[in-house]
């Protein structure tokens, strides 16, 4: 019997091994050209990676117009669909630089870009896939609406703001991002602290301290020192506004505590800025105390507090907080005035107005025109009460006349009812006291002309 024969196996038959000689040189012949795209694909996405940490490091230098332009022709290079989150990473940080655009130039304008891009941000960086870049992105979205409320629809802006600053917390939790969470808290604070302002006074302004509060918790004084005197700030400023609505004295004692305690921080050496601002707030809480109790004592107080947040307000650096200051300065000396060396005080008072005046023009700022026309109408009449001499008291009421007059050109009856009836009623004060002096029944028309105008509101 002859021996079996070996029955080759299939993978060893010629057919096969010049299959797998035709499909092995085909393949070696697609690896370099694979390997090659892998390698230019990656160079490119180097380059673009390299462009993003340019065009933010050229923001984070303030060179906001270059850093806009890199990020534009990085845009141009990158697909929405292929790249979606380098994409978005870049309309995030165009959105950023227009929100630093509008700081300097066209605010609306860039404000407006700026909130477009960070919406088209998040249609990629969803809370699901990209959680923390989706509460990173709204953080900024709220600071774009919260900005953008200073310009046009104050209560819509400020509620969207609240709604991204409460989209961040559904991943910014106390738990797992403390600080963060912190952050957003504060965000909150300051947008109920504006919202109260514009509705609902008492309420928001609530909201605003129990945010700060909770804030208060969060970022204490030994470990977090700047942070907490920012949020003792936004204490103070919700407990002046809380005072408006409740006539508490110890509100407004809570306010002046809060501006005293974060001044211990915020220095006239490391913040000036803010210890202007805290010197020029406590000056108003003093003036605003003194009508209460020791008045004489706190319009010091006040006036010491105004001439402190001139060091740093200057008119030259800050005209508009300079004439602010001086309207409040002259104020303060009219009351002042009540209970010593009358003259003298309405003298520096007059001076004050008039330096605000100086700024405060009714082209310029209308409103704050109009308020200081107001308040030199009472000086008038303060100063008419002092004089002897008929002639100069005659003067003096009528020059008390035109003030009325010329804050009635702003503050208008269809604009600003409220102010409109408000100066009315002094305008009828002021005829009836002239129609002591002169043409008695014309004064005493125009008086009763006014009454009717003051109440119809």
């Amino acid at each position: 019997m002859s021996p079996k024969q070996k029955k080759d196996k299939w993978y060893h038959t010629k057919l096969f091994i010049t299959l797998i000689s035709i499909v092995g040189s085909t393949l070696l012949g697609l690896i370099p050209a694979y390997y090659f795209t892998l390698r230019a694909e990656k160079i490119e996405y180097s380059k673009i990676e390299s462009g993003i940490s340019s065009a933010e490091d050229l923001l984070s230098q303030g060179l906001v117009d270059e850093a806009l332009q890199k990020y534009k022709e990085l845009l141009d290079k990158v697909s929405k669909d292929l790249k979606p989150e380098t994409y978005a990473r870049l309309k995030r940080g165009e959105g950023l630089a227009y929100s630093m655009l509008a700081t300097v130039k066209e605010r609306e304008n860039n404000l407006k870009k700026s909130i477009s891009c960070f919406l088209e941000s998040l249609q990629i960086y969803n809370v699901n896939k990209y959680p923390e870049e989706y509460a990173k992105t709204q953080g900024y979205l709220s600071n774009a609406y919260l900005a953008l409320s200073d310009v046009r629809d104050r209560y819509g802006n400020l509620t969207k703001a609240i709604e991204s600053n409460l989209e961040a917390l559904k991943v910014y939790d106390k738990e797992n991002f403390p600080i963060k969470y912190g952050k957003i808290i504060v965000n909150l604070a300051i947008d109920y602290g504006l919202l109260a302002e514009v509705k609902n006074k008492k309420e928001n302004t609530l909201k605003a301290i129990e945010y700060c509060k909770e804030a208060l918790g969060i970022f204490n004084l030994n470990d977090y020192p700047l942070e907490n005197s920012t949020v003792k700030l936004n204490l103070a400023n919700s407990y002046f506004g809380l005072y408006e609505i409740s006539q508490d004295i110890n509100d407004l004692k809570s306010a002046i505590d809060y501006y005293n305690k974060a001044g211990e921080v915020l220095t006239i050496e490391n913040y000036p800025e803010d210890y202007a601002s805290i010197q020029l707030n406590l000056g108003l809480c003093y003036e605003t105390l003194a009508e209460v109790e020791n008045l004489k004592e706190n319009i010091e107080k006040a006036i010491e507090c105004y001439e402190n947040s001139k060091i740093i307000y200057t008119e030259e650096n800050y005209p508009y907080d300079f004439a602010s200051i001086n309207a409040n300065l002259a104020s303060a000396y009219m009351k002042f005035s009540k209970i010593g060396d009358a003259e003298t005080n309405l003298n520096k008072s007059y001076q004050c107005f008039q330096k605000a005046l100086e700024i405060y023009t009714i082209e310029l700022y209308p409103i704050n025109f109009a308020l200081i026309k107001s308040s030199m109408g009472d000086y008038y009449i303060e100063k008419a009460k002092l004089s002897k001499e008929a002639d100069k008291v005659i003067d003096d009421i009528q020059n008390a006349i035109n003030s009325y007059k010329d804050s009635l050109k702003v503050f208008t009856e269809n604009n600003y009812p409220e102010d409109y009836s408000y100066l009315q009623e002094k305008l009828a004060n002021a005829y009836l006291l002239l129609a002591n002096y002169i043409d008695k029944e014309d004064n005493l028309k125009k008086a009763q002309e006014a009454k009717i105008e003051a109440n119809k509101y």
